[in-house]
């Protein structure tokens, strides 16, 4: 293999590397509106805003509306079994 080729491979190599890196971070976490984390938690929409008032769920709010995380849901469902 010559020198150029070998620059060549690196070169390849270095740029897949950083396309990974950059994937990897733009990958935004699911977020869910009120109903479909009550779905996804199997309750109702009312029980779902209770347990975010008293602190139970962490969620965002953004004006008047709340999203909850895919992380915050699971982390719930951890602790409550």
């Amino acid at each position: 293999m010559t020198r150029r080729e070998q620059v060549k491979i690196n070169r390849a190599l270095t740029l897949a590397r950083r396309a990974a890196r950059r994937a990897a971070l733009v990958l935004p976490e699911r977020v869910y509106n009120q109903t479909e984390a009550a779905e996804f938690l199997g309750v109702s929409t009312p029980t779902l805003r209770r347990w975010t008032n008293e602190g139970k769920i962490k969620a965002r709010k953004a004006g008047r509306k709340i999203f909850y995380t895919e992380s915050n849901l699971k982390t719930f469902l951890k602790g409550k079994e």
